[in-house]
């Protein structure tokens, strides 16, 4: 006879148990899911050399009307310089005063400010690359009534620092335009991510690290 209350396990609910039981002792998982997210200081960085305002010494007018041009004739300066007297593209000879005129828009002030931004567009791109590897623990270490939430957390944060990865794109992409235009300030995008939701799904993990 049965007990009273006595309620009998679903087909499912019996697969699982029996699942249970058949487990092997799984290896203490070892260390906790820690995700430290660098986009602030980075930006606190990043805004002032996006807004920074500098004027050449002495401007060429059509440089500054043409950011392409401005580029192309700044790369080929070190093409150039103590190398060649002739133009590479055109052939004929370089003006006598070239450098002394390429110098005056070129300015110390444009050159500090390009060498720091490389600095942070450097610092960025370190920071992109670091996401892929947060999250290191898998399914597999986590026992079968854990197994499920893990999976869940899991990709919830993944989706979660996907966005993040994207404002990073986002914030790299203003140091790349304001670096190939020194002298026109640059915006940037207003970050789209979630801190506290990454902190939670890190929390869930970390919570079902500790009981399993």
């Amino acid at each position: 006879t049965k007990k009273a209350g006595f309620v009998a396990l679903t087909t499912e609910q019996q697969v699982v148990k029996l699942s249970l039981l058949k487990q092997e002792a799984l290896p203490d998982i070892i260390g906790t899911l820690a995700v430290t997210l660098k986009l602030e200081p980075l930006t606190a960085t990043a805004e002032p050399l996006l807004s920074k305002t500098i004027t050449p010494t002495k401007a060429i007018e059509e440089l500054l009307k043409d950011s392409a041009l401005q580029l192309w004739v700044k790369q080929g300066i070190g093409h150039h310089r103590e190398k060649r007297d002739t133009c590479a593209f055109c052939r004929q000879d370089l003006p006598h005063d070239i450098w002394q005129v390429l110098d005056e828009h070129f300015s110390k002030e444009s050159g500090d400010l390009e060498m720091s931004l490389d600095t942070a567009i450097t610092s960025v791109t370190t920071e992109i690359g670091t996401i892929a590897g947060l999250n290191t623990f898998t399914g597999a270490q986590f026992y079968v009534d854990e197994r499920a939430a893990f999976e869940t957390s899991s990709k919830a944060l993944s989706q979660a620092l996907a966005v993040y990865k994207k404002d990073l794109e986002a914030l790299k992409k203003s140091l790349e335009t304001r670096k190939n235009n020194l002298f026109q300030p640059t915006t940037l995008k207003t970050p789209s991510h979630d801190a506290k939701e990454i902190a939670k799904h890190v929390a869930d993990i970390n919570a079902l690290i500790a009981t399993s």
